[in-house]
């Protein structure tokens, strides 16, 4: 339809130039005035066919995407770490250049005592935010221990001023009585990691495969999430499977007793029916160079999953899913940690949605580094190319 306007739009500009041309040769009193009037006819009707007929149709515009830069924001750095949104709908985002908080209409930026802050990030019941820090080099991982900032003041737990089993933090979660429980791991080279601590804001609790049933036998938590009941889920890497614990009960499932390959778990999240969704590495299909994950469910009695190697015949690829959130529709929003595996992609438990920068706002993407849900039900979306926000209900 655009193209059928500008060729009419240009059949005028014709018919208007040669009406011109005529009308001059008519009253022509001199070959100077002549040649000045054909010169300004040639100029406007230049101007008017350029802007008035465009070679191809313009851009499409998705009006219910909005992309915050440090070129149209208050944000501090494009290349986002990780991404939170607190009880009163506040965004806080870390960056290599500190934390940023977002109400939806400021900015403010806050300095860090650290510039490696990374996720895991989670919000306690207080509005603290409690993040991580790393620094990963190819000889050298150093590793910061738990951050904890209160709007004003931060706070370092580490193994030296604290009773943190190890300063390789890879998870975070809050529970109901805001206890804060905290994931440890080696990383790298099959190092063990310090196992779950549960911290009260003044008592530190260290649960260990020789002190409870975690049941990974390095002690390498990859995951933890609380659901509706406040009991915890435990993901563990390479062995030992998803842990449930109550409080004082410990239930260990693996692949034996549930038929899917749960045995290395890198997400776990929690919908609003209490439904358990887990991301496995190493359950799913190997084509290589990459295993693609099992996308896991379980309703507290049966077991569904789902292997992502299949979404290669809808022309979604991804592998080492890490960011994962589900909105207030039970929509599950998944993103790659694997730069060549770009866009993000949402399951309503039937149907896979793929959003690349072909198909909507979300462009000039390598990278997803988080993913939060808000108020309104809006998804905001961390990358190395600032935040892009999809408005859903628009």
């Amino acid at each position: 339809m655009q193209i059928i306007k500008n060729i009419y739009i240009c059949i005028l500009i014709l018919e208007f130039k040669l009406y011109l041309i005529k009308n001059m040769l008519n009253n022509i009193q001199n070959k100077k005035m002549y040649l000045n009037k054909i010169l300004l006819v040639f100029v406007i009707c230049l101007m008017l066919f350029i802007t008035g007929c465009p070679d191809k149709d313009p851009m499409p515009v998705y009006h219910n995407w909005t992309h915050y830069t440090t070129s149209n924001s208050g944000l501090s750095n494009d290349y986002i770490r990780a991404i939170a949104i607190d009880n009163n709908n506040n965004i806080w985002i870390a960056t290599q250049d500190g934390l940023d908080k977002f109400d939806g209409t400021n900015w403010t930026n806050y300095a860090a005592p650290n510039s490696n802050l990374q996720r895991p990030i989670a919000v306690d019941n207080n509005n603290n935010i409690w993040i991580t820090a790393r620094r990963v080099l190819i000889d050298e991982h150093q590793y910061y221990g738990l951050y904890k900032f209160d709007g004003s003041n931060w706070t370092n737990y580490n193994t030296t001023n604290s009773e943190l089993s190890r300063d390789g933090v890879s998870a975070i979660a809050v529970d109901n009585n805001n206890n804060i429980w905290i994931g440890t791991s080696g990383f790298f080279g099959g190092q063990a990691g310090g196992g779950l601590n549960k911290f009260d804001g003044t008592n530190w609790t260290n649960y260990t495969k020789s002190n409870s049933g975690l049941s990974n036998d390095s002690n390498n938590v990859s995951a933890i999430a609380v659901d509706k009941n406040d009991n915890i889920w435990i993901g563990c890497t390479h062995g030992g499977g998803l842990d449930k614990f109550d409080g004082t009960n410990w239930i260990n499932y693996n692949e034996s007793n549930t038929g899917c390959n749960i045995d290395s778990i890198r997400v776990i999240s929690v919908d609003n029916n209490n439904n358990i969704w887990i991301f496995s590495r190493y359950g799913g299909r190997y084509a290589g160079p990459f295993y693609y994950d099992l996308l896991n469910k379980f309703d507290g009695i049966n077991w569904i999953n789902w292997d992502l190697y299949y979404l290669r015949s809808l022309n979604i690829y991804v592998s080492s899913i890490d960011v994962v959130s589900i909105d207030k529709n039970n929509n599950i929003w998944f993103s790659s940690g694997v730069a060549m595996f770009s866009g993000v992609v949402k399951f309503d438990g039937t149907n896979w949605t793929h959003y690349t920068s072909s198909n909507s706002g979300f462009s000039g993407v390598q990278i997803a580094t988080g993913i939060a849900i808000d108020n309104s039900n809006n998804v905001w979306l961390g990358t190395n190319n600032g935040i892009f926000v999809y408005k859903q209900n628009e």
